[in-house]
């Protein structure tokens, strides 16, 4: 039979084949160990150890197979195996009569089947085995400690039982196949945390698009649709949708973006009577609250559009509510292309997202009831055309007053606010009785207080319908007269949730403030407000992304751009010189004399000086070129449309020319520098951008080291220029030799580097409310053992001699830490970025070369990355934890109520960061007794009560009356303390052993 049928091979001439002895396993193993150093990928490894085992055993095929995680075999490697028979093996079931794999993993020892064709061990495949004229099958387990792995076999068309050597050899490459089986484990755990690292910048992406969205204020139709789209390009999910049901409780889809074909051939519905009414959609209808699954199986709720997602390639799926005024709208779906891979994190993103989508619904919904409400009034109905077409917030409030002077109903239409003296001052005003009210001069001291001071003072809307009538404004009844006023309504206006200013409105007709017309007044002024913030929402957007633009790209010294953009426009320029056969010019250039101008006249003047320098390079530049600050006294220039690089030395002199002048530094302090530069022409000295700037830096370095004996300030790079002049190239391995040396010579600088970024660190990070609260709630002294902390782990990640493992290993309880806090990932992720950026910032002041400065940015990038990933991956395992705790099977109904607790308890305090779990009840005098608790908690609780001599009790006249656990019976609510030790309640400040945060909770009976 031929290969393509069996295992049965067609004869061929060979020579006798030796019994493999010890010296071939391991020239084997070798070959094998030295690939899986060089990195290659583990099924790659797999085929090659299966090969090199066929070729020992001739006439038998090798496979190599690992466990899944759901307990079945799949093929990893089985190079001679015929495909039909692979794919009829991947998927196997281990059991007694499973062949020889399936019975090795069953048992855990080897199977070695002399003859297929009759042995039990193989009843379950025997039409398999003839069909493949398989006969003896030798399977050997691959375990690591308790677990298997899976297995190794060899199989051939002949009845057999292997010899000793061939014994031998699959002990060994059993062995070797485990090496193989650990490493595929570790490189799939790094593609999915890399997965799940850029699924959490995804969506970290889309919540910031949909905000932007959202900020906008686009109609229902465009808001669904948007977030559609958005889920789909920068959340990186396969499917997102939007829908509702209709009458007949069928969900109809408002937008959809992704493998839409999928919602063309499924049902759904809200109703709970059917299986399509009991999935993801119709439960987050009905119930208003989020519900994920993370994958589509036959005997889950998704069960129905088993088939369908499979066409589409979907996976985990997750269904949120949108909410109008507390109340479902509409449910929005998302689908990843992988099963179980929402994980809570991600959860709360999507949450988060669908968040802000309820708020544009509601936001959108107000602007509705605004127009209508307008709509009952005439003299009103242009407000909401004033707040979109005023261009500034000035004039918002002009034409907002004008138009509700020019409606008849009012007379007067007046903003103010106090100024530092408690005047009220006009922003605006419209009507008649303008000029009058500031005659008036109104202020917050007045005795009694005007209607507007009144407001103010309040913070609350107030209005009078009969002012004449009121003696307590008697000084302002000839104003009164003269004007004819007798309504008065002043409304708060709030800007940024702060009282901004008052809108008083007034009327010559009494009692004209009803109910309705106050609170149409009233919801004038919370649109101002609104509009208000608008303003500001859109000037804040504006000028942070001008600003972080601008951070991105220039310098913050000297205006100049920096690296980065320097970067994007050497790549443009050099595809231009390419084109056009021009040559282009890289020039490094170092500010000579520099650190003498710092050391007698102060960091001060010499930023002065370096804003001078780098105005006149500037100006002595053509629009063609582009000159950009690297950092310190150090740029970079790219000179365009040369022509000849002859006419270079002339541009060259100019620059210098335009640096030797006297520099005025103020206070009649002078300063005199040189300069120094390196050039490289493209294409003659290189025409890759990373090369052309080592060149330059190499010829700036070789012009610098000459500067007592040159005749020229420049030199251009040449092969002669020494290899010791030249920088090494860009770095990959953040942990080889050449790390170690740029770390080592740069540990001075560390230090007080470090340092800078932990001040600059937590005083941003105190700005952030999410940070804030965590930040908040630790003392003076946590707060330093935190910050200590933290530098010794950055000065960790910058030790010289350090390899990943450790890193991972510090960065493992940190990650634990974040979670436990609540910390989210994109905070964590976020936290990354800024330390990278601000390490940058400070090197780029520090005397380094450039291109040894980029090469310690790259190793710190790359430190940073592996620490990153590791807390991400600890943060996941942690939250992890608690969730498969919610999630387990709950206890029989029969079982003891004893077991049943104190299973719960124990469970509980395994928890990661849990100390212990107790469960108390008060007994007849009020006192609560501890009924059961996790293994230390109840003898802590004892030593406790006898150091304070204070026992929680239901007495809340009585210090031991007001500690968590009486607080939380009493209320029947869940009592926290967020740190314990800080807290002043009685007994939460008392000093538990290794007890920071507590917890409460009431158990009805």
């Amino acid at each position: 039979m031929s290969r393509r049928n069996g295992l049965a091979r067609p004869p061929v001439e060979q020579t006798p084949h030796a019994p493999t002895g010890l010296a071939t396993l391991l020239d084997m193993q070798t070959l094998i160990l030295r690939d899986i150093a060089a990195g290659h990928p583990a099924a790659a490894l797999a085929e090659r150890l299966c090969g090199l085992a066929e070729q020992h055993a001739p006439g038998r095929a090798a496979s190599l197979m690992r466990t899944r995680p759901d307990g079945r075999l799949g093929v990893l490697a089985a190079p001679a195996v015929p495909g039909p028979l692979r794919a009829a093996l991947d998927g196997l079931q281990p059991g007694p009569a499973a062949g020889s794999c399936g019975v090795a993993i069953y048992t855990g020892a080897p199977a070695l089947v002399e003859d297929a064709q009759t042995d039990p061990r193989w009843d379950d495949l025997r039409d398999l085995a003839t069909a493949y004229q398989i006969r003896s099958c030798w399977s050997h387990p691959i375990r690591q400690g308790e677990r298997v792995l899976g297995t190794f076999a060899l199989t051939g068309p002949d009845r057999a039982l292997p010899d000793a050597a061939t014994r031998r050899m699959l002990d060994h490459c059993t062995a070797i196949a485990g090496s193989i089986l650990l490493l595929a484990e570790l490189q799939e755990e790094r593609e999915r945390q890399d997965r799940r690292l850029r699924r959490v910048t995804g969506f970290n992406a889309m919540l910031a698009q949909a905000n932007q969205l959202a900020a906008n204020r686009p109609d229902r139709a465009a808001l669904y649709e948007g977030i559609c789209r958005i889920a789909v390009q920068h959340g990186g999910v396969r499917l997102a949708w939007v829908g509702a049901p209709d009458p007949t409780q069928q969900f109809q889809v408002f937008a959809a973006a992704g493998a839409t074909g999928f919602l063309a051939q499924v049902f759904v519905t809200a109703d709970p009577a059917l299986p399509e009414g009991r999935g993801l959609s119709g439960i987050a209808w009905r119930d208003a609250r989020t519900i994920v699954r993370q994958r589509f199986a036959p005997d889950t709720m998704l069960g129905p559009w088993l088939e369908a997602a499979r066409s589409f390639g979907l996976g985990a799926g997750a269904a949120m509510p949108l909410l109008l005024r507390g109340q479902p709208v509409a449910v929005l779906h998302v689908y990843a292309d992988e099963e179980g891979v929402l994980d809570a994190e991600l959860v709360a993103l999507l949450e988060k997202l669908a968040g802000t989508v309820g708020r544009a619904l509601d936001a959108l919904d107000q602007e509705r009831r605004y127009d209508r409400l307008a709509g009952l009034h005439a003299a009103l109905l242009a407000e909401g055309e004033v707040l979109l077409e005023a261009q500034s917030d000035a004039e918002m409030l002009r034409r907002t007053c004008e138009r509700l002077a020019d409606g008849g109903l009012f007379h007067l239409a007046w903003v103010a606010r106090p100024d530092g003296e408690g005047v009220l001052r006009r922003l605006a005003g419209a009507g008649p009785g303008v000029s009058d009210i500031v005659q008036m001069r109104l202020t917050l001291a007045d005795t009694p207080p005007s209607i507007a001071a009144r407001c103010w003072l309040a913070g609350e809307m107030v209005f009078h319908n009969h002012l004449p009538d009121d003696p307590g404004l008697a000084r302002f009844f000839e104003v009164f007269r003269v004007t004819g006023w007798h309504s008065v309504i002043a409304v708060p206006i709030h800007r940024g949730q702060a009282l901004f200013a008052v809108l008083a409105l007034g009327s010559r007709e009494p009692d004209l403030f009803d109910g309705e017309l106050t609170a149409l007044c009233e919801r004038i002024g919370q649109l101002l407000g609104r509009g208000l913030d608008a303003f500001d929402l859109k000037e804040t957007l504006e000028r942070e992304r001008g600003r972080q633009f601008q951070l991105a790209r220039h310098d913050p010294l000297t205006g100049l751009p920096n690296r980065l953009q320097f970067e994007e426009h050497l790549g443009h320029a050099l595809a231009r010189s390419r084109r056009q056969g021009r040559p282009l010019a890289v020039c490094l250039l170092d500010i000579d004399d520099f650190k003498p101008v710092n050391d007698s006249f102060g960091h001060a003047a010499g930023d002065t000086l370096l804003r001078q320098a780098a105005a006149r390079l500037r100006e002595g530049l053509r629009r063609s070129d582009l000159i950009a600050r690297l950092g310190g006294d150090e740029f970079v220039l790219a000179i365009e449309d040369l022509g000849t690089a002859t006419v270079l030395p002339a541009l060259l002199d100019r620059m210098n020319e335009a640096l030797s002048r006297p520099f005025d530094l103020g206070e009649g302090r002078m300063a005199r520098i040189g300069l120094s530069m390196g050039v490289a022409i493209a294409p003659d000295d290189g025409e890759e951008p990373d090369l052309l700037m080592r060149r330059a830096d190499a010829a700036l370095y070789a012009a610098k080291a000459r500067k007592a004996t040159r005749t020229e300030n420049w030199r251009r790079w040449t092969p002669e220029i020494t290899q010791a002049d030249a920088p090494a190239p860009g770095l990959t391995d953040a942990y080889g030799p050449e790390a170690a040396r740029l770390l080592a010579n740069a540990a001075a600088l560390w230090p007080g580097i470090i340092d800078a970024f932990i001040a600059e660190f937590y005083r941003d990070l105190a700005q952030q409310p999410a940070a804030a609260r965590v930040l908040g709630v630790l003392s003076a002294a946590e707060m330093h053992k935190l910050r200590a902390t933290q530098t010794r782990h950055l000065l960790h990640l910058v030790t010289p001699v350090l390899d990943r493992e450790a890193v991972e290993r510090a960065a493992e309880p940190i990650g634990r830490t974040h979670a436990l806090v609540g910390v989210d990932g994109a905070l964590m992720v976020q936290a990354a970025g800024l330390l990278q950026t601000s390490l940058g910032e400070h090197l780029a002041t520090r005397p380094l070369r450039p291109i040894e400065r980029q090469n310690l940015m790259a190793v710190i990038a790359l430190r940073l990355q592996d620490d990153s990933a590791a807390q991400m991956q600890a943060h996941t395992r942690t939250l992890a934890a608690f969730f498969d705790h919610l999630l387990r099977r709950l206890p029989s109904a029969d079982a003891p109520w004893a077991d049943v607790v104190q299973g719960e308890l124990d469970a509980l305090a395994a928890l990661p960061g849990m100390r212990g779990c107790g469960l108390m009840q008060p007994d007849a005098e009020g006192r609560f007794q501890v009924l059961a608790s996790s293994s230390g908690f109840g003898l802590t609780f004892d030593r406790v009560r006898a150091a304070t001599g204070l026992t929680p009790a239901i007495a809340p006249d009585r210090p031991e009356g007001r500690g968590l656990t009486a607080s939380a019976w009493q209320s029947g609510e869940v009592q926290t303390a967020a740190n314990f030790l800080e807290d002043p309640a009685p007994l939460r400040g008392v000093r538990w052993p290794a007890a920071s945060a507590c917890e409460a909770q009431p158990r009805c009976p």
